[in-house]
């Protein structure tokens, strides 16, 4: 093996690159991993298109990546050496272990988190890996390593599901946003046991896709809000998650979300504020949540993506590592032609 591996670096605006950088090797407690799949992740389209998120901009070279799965290779001090040859999933986020948030197990909080591929952090978007062990779930044997990519956009899925105690059976969810995120959290919905869902989606492909995972679809270039309060029932709809992102979106959550309800902000807005009705929050006494990745779910997601949840139906394309660079501008200049793209090493 030679001692140098490919990586997805952005070297500017628009500018993705291959680059060289040494195969590292896994410190304690670390396992290195042979990368197999990684997904493009809408933060990563961020930094490609808009140089940074909110104040946040990327320290030029940055390799990207987080959604990513392979197989391990190499243990490093006390790893135990049977996980080599194992099928693994990557959590990206290695805590501190002792901050407030860590110690209350909302460990998505911690302040000091390193999260690859998240500014300053380079991420896993190469053909090799060193990263805790500890953060690594096995993938049953049924499960392929694409799947297993597909367990970190899931994991937020579940997240913004499970973010309020609204998503009891019976009641009626519109989600807004038909993107990979929006798809998985439609997903986790479904298995939660919801079967009226809504979902909101200007392009034809990803509303065509959320209609085949279940969604009762509406175009909102062509449905009002009003049209759809009516198709809530009248009183507007019990729980409402925000994937979409645009400046408008928030505010369209509100609006309609039935008195009582529950809303729950998933998406990375590029602004860092937004205009946002509070008046209406609290003459609806509206419970309104905010969503940072994920926490407590890797395991969970991995199990119930190899008992048959659909995830691979979320990807619409695959590029293998080296076009990279054509995978982020067919991307970033074809939205309205992917739903999600996965790099294959």
């Amino acid at each position: 093996m030679s001692d140098m591996m490919k990586a997805v670096a952005l070297t500017g605006l628009r500018k993705a690159e291959i680059v060289l950088r040494p195969i590292p090797s896994p410190g304690p407690g670390e396992a290195l991993i042979h990368v197999q799949h990684i997904g493009i992740c809408g933060s990563d389209l961020h930094y490609y298109i808009d140089g940074g998120i909110g104040d946040k901009k990327v320290p030029y070279p940055m390799v990207l990546g987080h959604e990513s799965a392979g197989t391990v290779v190499e243990a490093g001090a006390g790893v135990p050496r049977d996980l080599i040859g194992k099928k693994v999933c990557v959590e990206p986020q290695v805590t501190c272990g002792h901050c407030r948030w860590c110690r209350e197990g909302r460990y998505n909080l911690c302040p000091d988190v390193r999260f690859l591929g998240s500014i300053p952090n380079d991420g896993s978007m190469s053909e090799y890996l060193a990263f805790p062990a500890d953060r690594l779930v096995e993938l049953p044997s049924s499960m392929t390593t694409l799947e297993g990519a597909m367990v970190e956009p899931m994991s937020v899925g579940f997240h913004a599901a499970l973010r309020s105690d609204a998503v009891v059976p019976g009641r009626k969810a519109l989600i807004i946003g038909a993107g990979c995120i929006g798809l998985c959290t439609l997903l986790a919905l479904r298995k939660m046991g919801l079967t009226e869902i809504h979902q909101t989606e200007p392009l034809e492909l990803r509303r065509n896709k959320a209609q085949e995972l279940g969604a009762i679809v509406h175009d909102p270039r062509k449905e009002s809000n009003e049209d759809l309060m009516r198709a809530s029932g009248g009183e507007g709809f019990d729980l409402v998650i925000e994937c979409a992102g645009e400046t408008d979106t928030p505010s369209q959550a509100v609006e309609l979300c039935r008195r009582g309800g529950s809303v729950t902000l998933v998406s990375m807005p590029a602004q860092t504020s937004l205009p946002f009705p509070t008046l209406q929050v609290v003459r609806k006494e509206l419970d309104v949540h905010g969503l940072y990745r994920y926490r407590n779910q890797y395991a969970a997601v991995t199990e119930m993506i190899a008992d048959g949840l659909p995830v691979r139906e979320i990807v619409s394309h695959t590029y293998p590592l080296e076009q990279a660079p054509e995978a982020f501008a067919f991307n970033a200049e074809h939205k309205d032609e992917c739903v999600k793209i996965i790099l294959e090493v």
